[in-house]
């Protein structure tokens, strides 16, 4: 980072069929709420194999539970309170009653099809209609964004779909990378559309918003929506109205278990301790064999291997909260400094918590953030997008909301991965008649503070 000041002067003037269909939920999944310390809780997800929700703002956690798991809590006296009782079902009942958002009102994505917010997933767009919408973007934006590249292939033969956003998109021009990815767990549709807000902004609004024309200009920013093709599709196929559970991707371990949690397979400190990362088959954060063993990780390493992203962002749901490293512990790295002073920018609208991840929210080994961190020295942050109100599957009304309350965090996320010069102070001095007040045509000596927030010192447009 660095500082310095400047003084100038100015005139004032005025349904699909696939494999691996075993293992759809045979009980509803629970909602609870567990009245314990984050100590506990990590304890308890080893266990008992919990899958977490969320972190609470008032503390607490929300959990993911079946009927055997709730009464092993209670039976133990932990204090657990019941929020829904069949969860995805509840997600589906809302989805049906909630209002999509309506195409002639919308800011952004109105011109593609589906129209943002109207996919026929309640809503949320189905992984072939995001590879459709990317298509019809690539042909409308031919100077501005890549055709739809491979990342990866997935365990059942899908492609893990990547683009490529700059104002030459097919040349390597040396500018500042920046990467954001989203579903990794499959559940978590709204990290897709976020993502999606994000790209439509800086194509429609390419050439007449200053930001947007700026970031394509001078940034190569890569988009990744769908990590976890598989898991996703079977969310779609086992709940076409929404809601589904599914978390992992749709390994079949062999001994009637399916899935791998995919941020839990990346190499960097994969399987450092069992908090937050399970050796179990049967658990929702299951690790994997091995580091990369998942074809989804794999690739994703490589590509990561092959480029220089500067910042990154993994979009996850929900809690309300923006993570860096470190997850497999709960110390911070030695720049912390740097990750606070963006993160803090970047939440400045939607005011998420930011902290380690390890200590804000529980430790987990094998994760984006540490991969990128440690592998790379890129500055990552995971953002749960949503609160605990809203959940996995929001009301698809909420959709665009959730979305632009986090559109500022993304595009100073991409200004940071460059020099990013912005003014912390400014004061004006009148140079005319000396009567101390700035009257049309009048001279003003002005100085300006700016403070560089970006990751680099090179000479660049401001």
């Amino acid at each position: 980072m660095m500082r310095l000041s400047l003084l100038v002067s100015l005139t004032l003037v005025s349904l699909l069929t696939v494999p691996g269909f075993a293992q759809v939920p045979t009980e509803p999944v629970h909602l609870l709420v567990l009245d314990v310390s984050q100590e506990e809780m990590g304890a308890l997800q080893i266990e008992l194999d919990l899958d977490l929700g969320a972190a609470l703002p008032g503390g607490g956690f929300e959990v993911l539970a079946s009927t055997g798991q709730r009464e092993e809590l209670l039976r133990r006296g932990i204090p657990t309170r019941t929020v829904t009782e069949d969860l995805q079902a509840f997600y589906a009942n809302r989805l049906a009653a909630s209002i999509k958002p309506d195409p002639n009102s919308l800011s952004l994505g109105a011109g593609v099809v589906p129209p943002f917010g109207n996919g026929s997933l309640a809503g949320y767009y189905t992984f072939n209609e995001v590879a459709a919408v990317l298509d019809q973007l690539t042909a409308q934006y031919p100077a501005l964004m890549t055709s739809k590249f491979s990342v990866g292939t997935t365990i059942q033969g899908r492609t893990i779909w990547g683009v490529k956003i700059s104002d030459n998109p097919e040349v390597d021009e040396g500018e500042p990378e920046v990467r954001i990815d989203a579903l990794h767990h499959a559940r978590e549709p709204q990290s897709m559309q976020t993502l999606l807000w994000f790209l439509f902004f800086l194509l429609e609004n390419y050439g007449t918003d200053p930001l947007a024309t700026y970031l394509v200009n001078e940034r190569e920013i890569f988009l990744i929506p769908v990590v976890n093709p598989d898991g996703y599709v079977y969310n779609q196929n086992t709940a076409p109205g929404g809601g589904g559970l599914w978390r992992k991707n749709r390994r079949n371990n062999g001994d009637g278990t399916f899935g791998v949690d995919l941020n839990r397979n990346y190499p960097s400190q994969w399987g450092f301790d069992n908090s937050g990362s399970s050796p179990s088959t049967s658990s929702e954060v299951y690790r994997g064999t091995h580091p990369t063993s998942e074809p989804e990780i794999a690739g994703m390493v490589s590509f990561f291997a092959g480029r220089n992203f500067r910042t990154a962002l993994s979009l996850h749901t929900y809690s309300d909260l923006w993570l860096y490293p470190y997850g497999y512990i709960t110390s911070a790295p030695a720049n912390q400094a740097a990750y606070e002073e963006i993160g803090n920018l970047a939440t400045e609208v939607n005011q998420y918590l930011m902290g380690s991840a390890g200590s804000t929210l529980y430790t987990a080994n094998g994760v984006t953030i540490d991969h990128d961190h440690l592998a790379h020295g890129t500055l990552s942050w995971t953002p749960e997008i949503g609160g605990d109100d809203v959940g996995f599957w929001p009301p698809s009304s909420q959709i665009v909301p959730l979305a632009e309350e986090n559109l500022l965090a993304l595009q100073r996320t991409s200004l940071a991965s460059g020099a990013w010069v912005r003014a912390t102070n400014i004061t004006e001095t009148e140079i005319g008649d000396g009567d101390g007040n700035i009257e049309a045509g009048e001279t003003v000596a002005l100085g300006v503070t700016v403070r560089n927030s970006g990751l680099s010192s090179a000479a660049t447009p401001v």
